[in-house]
């Protein structure tokens, strides 16, 4: 809609008109650009600037913001120091005037705000009254200017009295002129306000002193800035149609999505048990999130243990949680990033059996779960409480080292993966639906691509484009591979004993490390650098090749960092107390790395959505891997337009093999292709990625 279809006034007073519902909320609503000068920098009217931001968010639009903090005596000398260049004080102070954020976050407008700022779609700068010297400044800058832009490129400004604060939209006695870019009469006007916007906004001011938002500042709501704002924007609109009710519960303000509602009742119909087979970005973890906080309301749990495989995806379930509306919660994150873990869980479990309404929450890792002091902790509790185990990428507990962790004692069961069998594992796969029960919900990486997400009218997740890239072996290497192709199939062919069955599973290893070595790729990867442009990509590769592909990144001038095992999982003061894979990855988003190389690390659950390019330089024909890999790069993210993915595949050549050899060979490369097959029939461009395919099948 837009502005002209609103009827707007030339002038609103709050003595006559409601001027919050009937101007500022329909514009902001439609429009795709907002620009802001208010008077005063609190939490408080930072968290009323955002009203109406949901419509601003879901229009993709921007916001840039002007304000000003309140200055005291003793601030003045903070504000010099930091125009002579010293800023640490003057950024304390800063952090200092947002009133303690995590206090507020509790608003869902603030969570909105911070959102576009961690999506670089709002700019906030600082602006300084000065008179002849900065000692004479002491107040605020009460310039008081809005310019909203609609989607047909309308512009309309207002001015007046008002600032961003909730008792300035809706209790005090305001008044402002609205002035439309195109109206002869109203434009001189209009081109006065969006002066006087600029002028500010360029440092151009002769009494005002304007600073770009510190870093540091930033950082300190980027850390508390939500994942999914899908569920913030529902609430909003929900708030603003419920007039505020406050009887809502927090189950009935997470704001499920119609699919995510019937998952949850699905789990509930079996009996508190079963599995959620949903693709990456579909929203699994909120819909978990749902049945956990549904449960705690009817007071049938008082401990809950989410598991997954590595910290890093620990800490976006506590992040998770802590934005979920629950109150009066502990949590432990028992892991080898808490020293003190055993500690703090023996302590917390001896209350929540016998303090009524004492919520815990357990954050481990499926090596931890399944650790002889971790179950033991457990059995000897289990009687004082009523546990759900929630295991994310619940794929990775039925393997032999982590499915001790599945004991008895935990009485509500709920698992979670894009892929819960087990590749080549047929009995740690029976083992995880007899424990956790059946898949109670599924929604796969097709339907997630053709179905539209209600809240953005887009589907669930980006569509991608296919690049299947066809490498050979060396002769060196097609020399090892054809003697243990031969070995192996004069094997398959007897009765082997376990000595021999155990043999012939490493000579199987060896066989595919030299697909996954092969030199050809790192000459492959050199040639597709040179024809693409490369940003916010991720490179899955192996640990062989690792100093290869830093060296060839070198030569093309390509900011990288790696991603693996080897960084830290433990929040440090030098990364503001986040982990040295969250500063990677925050990095990576920043725009500071290119490129992330990936051996293992990013293959499950790691959230990345800025991520929109895959070069899989090695990828096994198991669904789960490519799966899980493909969805790094296919997440909804506002500047992403399309993935690409660009899959090298071995191809190796048999002439000259024995009929036998070259049987298990095609058998083999029918496998790697039907797993290529299998990405492209949901590409964009999968005409021509199976075309390819399937030339490549015909011709071998």
């Amino acid at each position: 809609m837009s502005f002209r279809d609103l009827r707007l006034k030339s002038s609103y007073s709050s003595a006559n008109d409601d001027i919050l519902t009937e101007f500022y909320i329909p514009t902001l609503s439609n429009a795709v650009q907002y620009d802001r000068i208010a008077g005063f920098f609190t939490s408080a009217s930072l968290s009323y600037a955002a009203r109406g931001i949901a419509g601003l968010i879901t229009n993709n639009g921007k916001m840039r913001l002007i304000t000003s903090p309140c200055l005291k005596e003793e601030d003045i000398h903070i504000i010099e120091s930091y125009i002579n260049g010293s800023s640490e004080d003057f950024e304390n102070f800063l952090i200092g005037s947002l009133d303690e954020l995590t206090d507020f976050l509790s608003n869902e407008h603030l969570k909105a705000l911070f959102w576009l700022l961690a999506h670089n779609r709002l700019e906030i700068k600082i602006a300084i009254p000065i008179n002849d010297s900065l000692k004479s400044s002491r107040g605020i800058m009460h310039m008081k200017v809005g310019i909203l832009k609609d989607k047909d490129g309308k512009m309309l400004s207002f001015s007046g009295s008002v600032n961003e604060t909730s008792s300035a939209w809706s209790q005090n006695s305001e008044e402002f002129k609205v002035f439309m870019s195109d109206i002869p009469g109203q434009d001189k006007y209009f081109e006065a306000d969006l002066s006087s916007f600029n002028c500010l906004w360029n440092n151009m001011a002769k009494k005002v002193q304007v600073f770009d938002l510190p870093e540091s500042v930033k950082e300190s709501i980027l850390i508390k800035a939500p994942n999914d704002i899908g569920a913030i924007i529902k609430n909003i609109t929900n708030s603003d149609n419920n007039h505020g009710d406050t009887k809502k519960t927090p189950y009935e303000k997470l704001g499920l999505f119609d699919n995510q509602q019937k998952a949850v009742d699905a789990w509930f119909a079996n009996d508190h048990k079963g599995i959620f087979a949903m693709a990456t970005g579909t929203g699994k973890t909120r819909t978990a999130v749902g049945c956990i906080i549904k449960c705690i309301e009817q007071n049938e749990i008082n401990l809950i243990v989410v598991s997954a495989p590595q910290n890093t995806i620990l800490r976006q379930w506590v992040k998770e949680i802590k934005y979920s509306g629950l109150s009066n919660f502990r949590y432990c994150i028992a892991d080898s990033s808490n020293p003190k873990w055993k500690n703090d869980l023996l302590k917390n479990l001896m209350y929540s059996g016998f303090i009524s309404r004492f919520v815990f929450f357990i954050f481990t890792t499926h090596r931890t779960l399944s650790s002889d002091h971790f179950i033991a902790l457990m059995r000897e509790n289990a009687l004082n409480n009523t546990t759900l185990l929630v295991c994310d990428e619940v794929h990775g507990i039925g393997a032999r080292k982590s499915r001790h962790g599945l004991i008895e004692e935990y009485n509500y069961r709920l698992g979670l993966s894009a892929t819960p069998t087990r590749w080549f594992d047929d009995y740690g796969s029976s083992l995880i639906f007899k424990y956790f029960g059946k898949i109670v919900y599924d929604f796969h990486i097709k339907e997630a691509l053709l179905n539209l997400n209600p809240l953005t009218g887009k589907p669930y997740l980006k569509h991608y484009k296919y690049y299947p890239i066809f490498v050979k072996l060396s002769d060196e290497e097609v020399e090892n591979y054809k003697k243990l192709t031969n070995r192996i199939v004069q094997l398959s062919q007897r009765n082997q004993t376990v000595h021999e069955d155990d043999y012939l599973e490493i000579l199987m290893y060896k066989r595919a490390d030299i697909h996954k070595k092969a030199f050809s790729k790192l000459e492959a990867l050199n040639k597709l650098l040179e024809k693409i442009q490369v940003d916010n990509t991720i490179i899955f590769t192996c640990d062989q090749h690792m100093i290869q592909v830093m060296d060839i990144l070198n030569s093309h001038n390509i900011t990288y960092h790696s991603f693996t095992e080897n960084e830290g999982n433990v929040p440090v003061p030098r990364y503001s107390n986040r982990t040295e894979r969250e500063e990677i990855i925050r990095n990576f988003v920043n725009g500071n790395y290119s490129v992330l190389i990936a051996i293992k690390c990013l293959d499950e659950g790691v959230d990345i959505p800025s991520a929109e390019q895959a070069i899989l330089m090695t990828s096994s024909s198991n669904p789960r891997e490519y799966i899980q890999r493909i969805g790094r790069v296919i997440r909804q993210y506002d500047k992403k337009r399309e993935a690409r993915i660009y899959d090298m595949i071995v191809i190796p050549n048999t002439q000259g093999w024995d009929h036998e050899s070259r049987t298990v060979e095609k058998k083999i490369l029918d496998k790697e292709l039907e797993r290529a097959m299998d990405i492209a029939r949901n590409a964009s461009n999968r005409v021509q990625a199976l075309e390819n395919l399937f030339k490549v099948k015909e011709e071998k």
